[in-house]
């Protein structure tokens, strides 16, 4: 069996972690302390992320297009 690689800008994965980290990095941020402790709102982020990346090792089939990024 081979496997094909894909470029890294192409993985759901890649993108969706971008994003759970800088909500991860945001949870210092001063203001939103008020809401929950950032202990809570890293608890949180990494638990939205698991589901995140379960959920997308379920359904990802193919690479996702990204218009700004060339082939």
């Amino acid at each position: 069996m081979i496997l094909r690689a894909k470029s890294l800008f192409k993985s759901k994965t890649f993108w969706t972690n971008v994003v759970g980290l800088a909500a991860m990095g945001a949870s210092f941020y001063p203001p939103l302390a008020v809401l929950a402790s950032p202990e809570v709102q890293a608890a949180v982020v990494g638990a939205g992320m698991t589901v995140a990346n379960v959920g997308l090792r379920i359904v990802t089939d193919g690479p996702v297009s990204i218009p700004f990024i060339g082939k």
